[in-house]
């Protein structure tokens, strides 16, 4: 089980998320991302497993 702390884009909180351990290796993840439910504001984040940064930021 992984842990990110990413900040919600609404309310600029930042948001403490566990990841579920996936099957695939580290390198095999590259730009995959998954959908968090954010505490904070209670919308859909799609956050990248590897970096644990949000889809479209830079």
């Amino acid at each position: 089980m992984a842990q990110i702390v990413f900040t919600c884009p609404t309310t600029a909180f930042k948001v403490q998320q566990c990841l579920l351990d996936d099957d695939g290796d580290d390198d095999s993840l590259g730009d995959r991302y998954v959908s968090i439910a954010c505490p904070a504001c209670t919308r859909v984040h799609f956050i990248n497993r590897k970096t644990g940064k949000l889809l479209g930021e830079k």
